[in-house]
């Protein structure tokens, strides 16, 4: 008697795409990291900082890493956005607060136009729409600009040419709209479906770490089970561990950092204007990755001074392998990148149906250890809280069957929504 023997291979896990948006004077810690082997998934740059990322772009490509355009445009429409220097250094730059009517005809052509000279002379693989902040959802003036500009974008790229060039949109708005209305993610579905866009980029009021309670995680969920109806690739933008959390239900496939930075989104930031001189570049941050929180540099020492903070804690990976937490306080970007790619890394290497439960129990252990720390550093206390509650929220989405299978085209495809809408993915009602 013959027997047959099944044997069961299990799919390799989907990568966890990795953008890194670089700011102003974060060039050459993001460069020394793909010089040492740092491999995200793209980079984004912006057509204010030509000369200052001129040598991290060749980096990119010689790595064959994708170089992604932010025109900044969502900047460029609230009064303290437009007023910053870098949003001014745009070769598109009004040098005052755009309005919808602004871009109708032929200055949104003019805009076009100048995002394509661009990605030309930049040599971008891809960009982000040149779309805007709906606070009103589909009533608001912006969304008719938005569609009619990501149309023409299409048309002038391939035009001259720039046929590969994907287009990325960005859908931003309220989360209080989304709480509001589950319905309203379905009926952009219905206009973006028209549209050649090779990937969503989301990118939610508020996002972050503070604003992950359960009912914004389940209204952003319930957003994206609508949203891979587009069959697009889909990435969180500027939200942190929101992000991440995002992507280990099977909401989104990749998120957005900066350097130990641009981990959240708040349009107010965008709404206040900056100061006469300019202001002062933010306080560098240590990442404790363990503890999924940040130190202020003092903040930092004072909490490596403690020998059991500094065993359980401190880093021993290739960034700092030379000296531990001395070389994390010293070296805060580049501590941050190897960290949170490690981070990333350890995520892509998990199966995905089991993402989301070994993630929750990170976040846990990360609360666990902070009861302890936040004995030394008392301002790690509003962290441990905020943990905690996105470790409930997570429960409460597995609990409510929330969690998403992701099945979408990988990243980097051009035109991966002609195949088609697909099938709307299951939520159970709670």
């Amino acid at each position: 008697m013959i027997r047959a023997q099944l044997t069961v291979i299990e799919a390799e896990p989907r990568e966890v795409a990795w953008y890194l948006v670089p700011g102003w004077k974060e060039h050459t810690a993001t460069q020394r990291f793909l010089t040492e082997g740092g491999r995200p998934r793209g980079i984004v740059v912006n057509a204010g900082m030509e000369e200052q990322q001129h040598d991290l772009r060749i980096a990119a490509r010689e790595l064959e890493l994708e170089v992604v355009l932010d025109p900044l445009v969502l900047d460029a429409a609230f009064d303290g956005g437009a007023a910053r220097g870098i949003v001014r250094r745009q070769p598109w730059s009004m040098n005052r607060t755009a309005r919808p009517r602004d871009l109708r005809g032929t200055g949104g052509a003019k805009l076009v136009r100048g995002i394509v000279d661009a990605i030309g002379s930049l040599g971008c693989d891809a960009v982000i729409s040149p779309s805007h902040y709906l606070s009103r959802g589909l009533s608001d003036p912006w969304w008719p600009v938005d569609y009619v500009l990501c149309v023409r974008l299409r048309r002038e790229l391939d035009r001259r040419g720039l046929g590969d060039v994907r287009i990325y949109y960005r859908l931003s708005l309220p989360l209080a709209l989304l709480r509001a209305d589950s319905g309203l993610a379905g009926r952009f579905v219905r206009r973006l479906r028209k549209l050649e866009a090779d990937g969503l980029w989301l990118l939610m009021h508020p996002a972050g770490l503070a604003s992950s309670g359960p009912q914004n995680l389940r209204a952003i969920l319930q957003a994206c089970a609508d949203l891979h109806r587009l069959r697009w690739p889909v990435v969180m933008e500027r939200a942190g561990l929101l992000g991440q959390a995002l992507v280990a239900c099977g909401g989104a496939g990749g998120v957005t950092t900066g350097v130990a930075s641009r981990e959240t989104f708040d349009v107010r930031a965008l709404e206040a204007m900056p100061s006469a001189s300019g202001g002062f570049a933010p306080a560098q941050r240590v990442y404790v990755a363990e503890l999924f929180s940040y130190l202020l540099r003092e903040d930092a020492m004072k909490f490596f001074e403690n020998r059991l903070m500094r065993a359980r804690y401190g880093c021993q990976r290739q960034c700092c392998r030379g000296s531990g937490p001395e070389d994390s306080i010293r070296r805060p970007p580049n501590h941050y990148l190897f960290t949170k790619e490690e981070e990333l890394r350890r995520m892509t290497r998990t199966p995905e149906h089991r993402r989301v439960t070994v993630f929750t129990g990170e976040i846990y252990q990360s609360v666990a250890g902070l009861v302890q720390a936040t004995g030394v550093v008392k301002k790690l206390d509003a962290t441990m809280h905020r943990l905690a509650t996105l470790g409930r929220s997570l429960d409460a989405a597995v609990n409510a069957k929330m969690v998403l299978r992701y099945d979408l085209p990988s990243f980097g495809i051009r035109g991966p929504g002609r195949e088609g809408p697909g099938p709307k993915p299951h939520i159970a009602s709670s």
